[in-house]
């Protein structure tokens, strides 16, 4: 390990994304919740939500509308005449590594300024496997997957925090999409969660850490929405 000095937090660690997906999903439908998969929001007005499934709509009453949609929420905005925020989809892409660290523990280096990304660091999965990653790079689409850094470059990046690897070491992972916000071609910098119209709430550019903090967003939305 290289530095000086370091924060250690006990709470920090990582998660089964696909089964806490599935478990959110069986703990909604328990309490009620209809699940609609497959749809395309069309349009929403006073009462209900029209979507598409299949060549058909569908007339949803719904005395609220909430979009958080990632990457296509910007679209839904602009449904409702936000027109000013777009998004851009940035792309964090991740190197596999042959072995892992000793400890399992999360090695992050200090922020920059300046940048949209604390830059690569060590993380791993419950499967055993560690990586590198992600770094911020542009995508070419929402749907641009394909990883183009070189791994020279990512050794580079992880050897500022982590001397036991070597170039070798290194191997392409995956990449994900992140639905960058910006406000009139200038970036915005954090979470943005608007209404506009009144009981349509929008969530504009939950990136990182946007999976940690769903269970937080998603009760101030309901607690605001049905204080009204």
């Amino acid at each position: 390990m290289k530095g000086s000095l370091g924060l250690f937090v006990p709470q920090s660690g990582i998660v089964d994304v696909a089964e806490y997906i599935k478990i959110l999903h069986r703990n909604a439908e328990n309490k009620g919740a209809l699940i609609l998969p497959g749809r395309r929001f069309i349009e929403g007005v006073s009462g209900h939500a029209v979507l598409e499934f299949e060549g058909h709509t569908e007339d949803v009453p719904a005395r609220f509308i909430i979009n958080s949609s990632g990457l296509e929420s910007d679209h839904i905005a602009r449904s409702f005449g936000i027109e000013e925020y777009s998004i851009q989809p940035s792309k964090g892409e991740f190197y596999r590594l042959n072995h892992r660290l000793k400890s399992d523990i999360l090695v992050y280096p200090l922020a920059s300024d300046g940048v949209n990304s604390l830059g690569v660091h060590y993380s791993f999965q419950l499967n055993g496997d560690a990586y590198a990653g992600p770094n911020f790079t542009e995508s070419e689409s929402r749907s641009d997957y394909e990883i183009r850094s070189s791994r020279s470059d990512f050794y580079k990046s992880l050897s500022s925090i982590i001397s036991i690897y070597k170039e070798e070491d290194l191997t392409p992972g995956y990449a994900g999409i992140r639905p960058t916000l910006y406000q009139n071609g200038s970036p915005v910098g954090d979470f943005l969660v608007m209404e506009k119209p009144a009981g349509v709430m929008h969530l504009l550019g939950i990136e990182s850490p946007g999976l940690t903090s769903a269970p937080s967003l998603a009760i101030d939305v309901v607690d605001y929405l049905t204080a009204v």
